[in-house]
């Protein structure tokens, strides 16, 4: 995100019936929601009510500012759904807890208040219908910063596709559930042909695979030098609070080698086996992911709804701010927002 420079002011106003701010930037007319607690930053307030708003201070700062910007975070990775039992037949016996709709508000409600500015929506079903629907939902939200969508990548049709849908300001990325594919999928002809027609629009790919798919991941990603990669979940290593997934570590290694590739340090609860969460467990995990990929390569993102199913939106944010808190204040920034906007190239909020 650029901030420019000069002597410019901003406005923080807190609307009536929420206990999050939004910023207004007057002069270069840029907006942000979601400012976690500012009682350190402000150097003064000035109670103004009215029908909608408490212009809470108004000053000239550039520095206090950047601060701001330092609070600023993404979610790199959450769903949306319209549930109905065909669509979302991946949730399944167990899954009440999220066999209902999630929508925007939905999610804006419990993330602005830990202090999230904007979101990546990612497909929750292998249709185009879903990538129309995310991006019309982001057309609406300037809380979505970006779409990671679906499109057929295996289709004859593609490359018509791709015209479609590649130049909306939102679509950033496609997915295919890996996970579900046999062995061997990664290194099919006619999928690969697909990723080379997706380096032409510079979109990135989002890899959803589990830790036995990891070796298969490199010499897939090793055919595509050029093309921006995100692995998600960490590819969903196996956590018990007595074995550590040695495999999973040696793979994961391996395939940060390959510098075009990013990760996402999210959906680990639900990847517990036989007990509850806790911060002790995922901290290998957390340690592995910043020695492989490095501050620089890492990104913050929940799964919610998926996490509801072990945690609360506010509980998983305040685990892994417990772990981002051996972090220089620079590469704090790069986890929870740089890094995000940097894979995805997002648009500036205007």
């Amino acid at each position: 995100m650029q901030v420019l420079s000069g002597n410019y002011y901003f406005e923080i106003y807190f609307f009536t019936g929420s206990h999050v701010p939004f910023v207004s930037v007057g002069t270069i007319g840029l907006t942000f929601q979601g400012i976690p607690s500012l009682d350190t930053l402000l150097p003064h307030e000035q109670y103004l009510t009215n029908e909608t708003a408490m212009p809470l201070t108004c000053f000239h700062n550039p520095p206090v500012f950047h601060q701001f910007l330092d609070l600023l975070m993404i979610d790199s990775h959450h769903h949306f759904w319209n549930y109905s039992s065909d669509q979302y037949p991946w949730i399944g016996e167990g899954m009440q807890k999220i066999a209902h709709s999630f929508l925007p508000q939905n999610l804006i409600d419990v993330a602005q208040p830990s202090g999230i500015s904007g979101v990546i929506s990612v497909q929750a079903r292998q249709t185009l219908d879903e990538t129309s629907w995310l991006l019309e939902l982001a057309e609406d939200s300037d809380f979505i910063r970006g779409v990671v969508g679906w499109v057929p990548l295996k289709s004859k049709d593609l490359t018509s596709t791709l015209d479609q849908y590649a130049h909306h300001p939102k679509l950033v990325g496609v997915r295919h559930v890996v996970q579900d594919e046999t062995d061997g999928f990664l290194l099919d002809s006619v999928f690969n042909r697909g990723i080379d027609a997706l380096l032409e629009t510079g979109l990135v790919y989002d890899l959803l695979m589990f830790p036995h798919q990891l070796k298969e991941s490199i010499q897939f990603v090793d055919l595509h030098p050029e093309q921006v990669f995100v692995l998600d979940h960490l590819a969903k290593p196996r956590i018990h609070k007595d074995h550590y997934d040695s495999d999973w570590a040696r793979d994961i290694k391996d395939l940060a080698k390959r510098q075009n590739v990013s990760v996402k340090f999210s959906g680990l609860t639900t990847e517990v086996k036989s007990q509850p969460w806790s911060v002790a467990m995922l901290k290998p995990y957390w340690d592995m992911a910043i020695e492989a990929f490095g501050p620089q390569r890492i990104m913050y993102g929940s799964d919610w709804p998926v996490c509801l199913l072990e945690t609360e939106y506010n509980q998983w944010v305040d685990a892994v701010k417990e772990f981002a808190g051996e972090l220089s204040q620079a590469e704090h920034n790069q986890f929870f927002r740089e890094n995000c906007e940097k894979a995805y190239e997002l648009k500036t909020t205007s």
